[in-house]
Order: C-alpha cells, then structure tokens, then sequence
C-alpha cells in the first residue's frame, strides 16, 4: 500500500480516536446502567509519556456497536498528565470484554492534532497494545478480557 494510503487509514483510525474523546469527563467513572450483581475493576497504566503536558484521556467500549459508531462509551476519563507513567482506575464495570482508546491531548485543545499528511503529531493508543497498520483493527483484536478479579492493562503510548 502506498504512504498516501497507509496515512489516510492510520487517519480514520485515528480520527476514531479523536470522536471517542469528545465530551469526555474529569474522571474516571462508569455508566452502566443497569448495573449487574456482580462488578470488576480495570486498571490502565498507560506508559511512554513523552511530556507532562496536557491531558489523558480515554475511552472504553464494551461492544463492537460502540466501538464502530464512537457511541455509547461504557466509561471515559480525562487526567491532567503529572507523570510520564500514569495509572487510572474504572471501577463498577461489569465483567466482560472491552476495548480501551486513548490518546495524550498535549495542548489540551480536545482535539487529537496531525501534520498536513494526517500522521498524528500526539500520542495514542489501544488495548493489546495493537498499532494500526492498514485501517483500523478489529474490535476482537484489541478487546482485553476483565474478569471479576479484575484486570490490569498496559498500554504503550505511540508516537510517530
């Protein structure tokens, strides 16, 4: 595939990205509703920081629905960065699979900033750890499964 080509696909990706933070909130919380018996905890480390500035945020989706259209988030987050390893922690989730975006707002404009060929000049990343290549990846593939115990998951943030 052709750079043209290779750059508009990580652009819809991450352009995703970009819907996803839209309204996000100061902290972590989740919106389940209704809210089953049984609850889970998720903890995002997120390391790779490149600066303190700006602010994290993420998204997570618990279904490939909202994954796909940017809707419907079962909990977001946005944290002043004061470390370039940061930890945030969901809690009320109910146990199930679920895919984690996030990307560091330097500028704190809300917007995740590209250069003139759509390449991302802030970071981001994914559950898995995945970084997309040629569109974007599956909801399988970047779904972690959280269990009643609860799940820890590290994500390396990536800049170009």
């Amino acid at each position: 595939m052709s750079g043209f080509g290779r750059s508009f696909s990580l652009t819809m990706t991450l352009l995703l990205i970009f819907v996803c933070s839209w309204g996000l909130v100061t902290q972590a919380q989740a919106e389940n509703s209704p809210q089953p018996d049984v609850q889970a905890s998720l903890e995002v480390r997120v390391t790779g920081l490149r600066n303190l500035e700006g602010t994290l945020k993420i998204a997570i989706c618990a279904n490939p629905e909202c994954y796909e259209d940017m809707t419907g988030h079962i909990a977001t987050a946005s944290v002043p960065i004061t470390d370039n390893s940061m930890s945030v922690m969901f809690d009320n989730l109910f146990p199930s699979k679920f895919v984690v975006m996030l990307y560091h707002d330097e500028d704190n404009n809300g917007d995740l900033e590209t250069n003139f060929l759509g390449l991302p000049l802030e970071g981001y990343g994914f559950s898995n750890n995945i970084e997309p290549s040629f569109g974007k990846p599956d909801f399988d593939e970047l779904a972690i499964e959280v269990p009643e115990d609860g799940h820890k998951e590290v994500i390396q943030m990536i800049y170009y």
